[in-house]
């Protein structure tokens, strides 16, 4: 609730819940937390990237919804001091490109930055559900010796309740781990699965004017599946160097490679080698 107020991103709006209690579930044993000079914020994730986006229509960003990219779409450029440059996508013409796409990761393929996953253990799975049943007002972690699980309570009757895990050997686990945390009657009201990234991060994540944020450069932590924080910090990185670079106050994208690497490299490195 802090960093929302910090950010003026504090809203009734999209705050659809507030939590003081974050539970801790290991085998048949739990711990609780109490929150005392703070609360956890359930947010309505629609709402608040709606807020978002109107925001940056009013800064004069250009959205298009819908529009896929693949690699018949990418006009490379020639070679400049033995680095591949981006002329344009789709006609569009950019000094700087910031690949987003997630595990796809496609301008970072195209430019040779990373391959596609292989090995089975590079990938791991993730699965969530908006669930009505009855939920008490608290944060529920599950750790399991393979991943971790999550129950987000939205209200007395509604939660996302997700699970992410490495070395599945079935697609079911989603729903095997829905029916323990409502051992009564439940209804699903949405849900989705995805694969993520477990690999070593990207060697690079600048090659000529391409920058990887988030799972596209693979910053995903290999241990525990987590990724939503360094997706945040290294696209706020990326766009604050883009915007430097374009104004002529830095010549040259590369000291983003080198903060990030400096922030999370090493440790995603350390990471993966503990998996």
């Amino acid at each position: 609730k802090n960093l929302l107020i910090k950010l003026d991103l504090y809203s009734s709006e999209w705050v659809v819940n507030e939590v003081s209690k974050i539970k801790f579930m290991v085998d048949s044993k739990e711990l609780c937390l109490n929150l005392k000079t703070s609360k956890a914020c359930i947010l309505d994730r629609a709402k608040l990237e709606r807020y978002l986006y109107e925001q940056c229509i009013k800064q004069g960003v250009e959205f298009r919804l819908g529009e896929a990219i693949s690699e018949k779409d990418i006009v490379r450029g020639v070679r400049r001091h033995n680095r591949s440059h981006i002329l344009n996508i789709k006609g569009e013409e950019a000094k700087v490109f910031i690949d987003a796409s997630g595990l796809a990761s496609v301008l970072g393929k195209y430019m040779g930055m990373v391959d596609n996953l292989k090995k089975i253990e590079d990938i791991g799975y993730c699965f969530q559900a908006t669930v009505n049943a009855e939920f008490d007002n608290s944060i529920q972690l599950y750790l399991f010796n393979n991943g971790y699980g999550w129950v987000f309570p939205k209200s007395s009757n509604l939660a996302n309740i997700g699970i992410g895990v490495v070395n599945f050997t079935n697609l079911d686990f989603g729903m095997k781990f829905i029916d323990k945390v409502c051992p009564n009657s439940y209804e699903i009201q949405y849900c989705f699965r995805e694969p993520i990234p477990l690999s070593m991060p990207a060697k690079e994540l600048v090659k000529g004017n391409v920058m990887l944020v988030g799972e596209a450069g693979r910053l995903v932590n290999s241990l525990t599946g987590a990724g939503i924080f360094t997706a945040l910090v290294s696209g706020e990185k990326a766009g604050k160097i883009a915007d430097g670079y374009l104004k002529n106050k830095l010549n040259s994208l590369g000291i983003y490679d080198l903060a990030m690497k400096n922030l999370f490299y090493h440790k995603l490195r350390k990471s993966y080698k503990l998996k």
